[in-house]
């Protein structure tokens, strides 16, 4: 088919209960994705549905008979592929530092995903099954996406619009790229750990790929976390940003994240606007965002 604007994948596991975060997720970009086709959006997403354990996760099979036979059905792709299971990695179980064999196979679901979704779109969006995109979150897409081209016209490497391992655009050509990186260092950190320090290009090989194209920090997150049982982090999560609420170091690593000390009368990081810029382009979301300490 033709190239889409943005493919957003989303890995999904069974859950212990089989607990349904999954169709809450679906239902919410049911809300957004447009059925008129003269909409702007029209065709132009697709969200590419991961299960990595084949035959064993009922709310997918759930989901997807619903799914394909709604009048939705041409915005989704449900797939299953089983991953490996087992790997040569040295590393010990139980060490904080380095990814057990559980967060292993999670980077390699998610390695296996991107290579699902190489040449679909011309943006790609890591998510999670357990985050929800918060209302009008395509429209802001839209918004930021064609602003950090137009700061950046040599290209920039991810966009921040939410956190952990949700919330990182790419471009639909750097797709396999990261996906070869993530398998490659998989030993060495965690998927949500990678995937900054790709974008951010912090170490060599990220450096001579990206050629000087740097990541950007959107300042709101737009998706919105449900579960309190993360698939990476054993420890229920508290204390997450909201729909539109500041994304901001610690949330998001320092490297990533918009900054509000050198970027308050903006919503980008970095925000040294072209020259050519105009003084009244929208800022998303910021009337709400009045205090004596902003200044618009």
């Amino acid at each position: 088919g033709a190239m889409r604007w943005l493919t957003i994948a989303i890995p999904t596991v069974p859950r212990p209960g089989d607990l349904d975060y999954l169709s809450q997720t679906i239902d919410a970009f049911k809300k957004q994705l447009p059925l008129d086709r003269t909409d702007p959006f029209y065709g132009k997403v697709f969200i590419v549905i991961l299960n990595n354990k084949p035959g064993s996760h009922k709310v997918f099979a759930r989901e997807r008979e619903k799914t394909e036979g709604s009048e939705h059905s041409g915005y989704f792709k449900f797939i299953e592929a089983s991953v490996q299971q087992v790997d040569s990695s040295t590393n010990r179980e139980g060490d904080p530092n380095v990814p057990g064999s559980k967060v292993r196979i999670q980077t390699r679901a998610v390695v296996s995903m991107m290579r699902h979704s190489i040449g679909l779109s011309s943006h790609f969006l890591f998510m999670e099954d357990d985050f929800l995109p918060c209302p009008h979150s395509l429209r802001s897409l839209h918004y930021l996406i064609a602003k950090a081209h137009a700061y950046h016209p040599g290209g920039w490497s991810g966009i921040r619009v939410s956190y952990g391992l949700c919330g990182i655009v790419l471009n639909g050509g750097d797709v396999e790229e990261v996906a070869n990186y993530l398998e490659e260092h998989q030993s060495r950190r965690p998927p949500d750990h990678l995937l900054p320090e790709w974008i951010a290009a912090e170490t060599q090989q990220a450096q001579v790929y990206l050629k000087g194209r740097r990541n950007v920090g959107y300042r709101f997150n737009i998706f919105e976390h449900i579960g309190s049982t993360s698939t990476l982090r054993a420890s229920k999560q508290v204390g997450w940003p909201g729909c539109y609420e500041e994304l901001v170091y610690p949330t998001v690593f320092e490297g990533e994240a918009w900054k509000p000390d050198k970027c308050s009368d903006d919503d980008m990081w970095p925000c040294d606007k072209p020259a050519s810029w105009p003084k009244h382009w929208t800022l998303y979301h910021a009337q709400k965002k009045t205090g004596p300490d902003v200044k618009w």
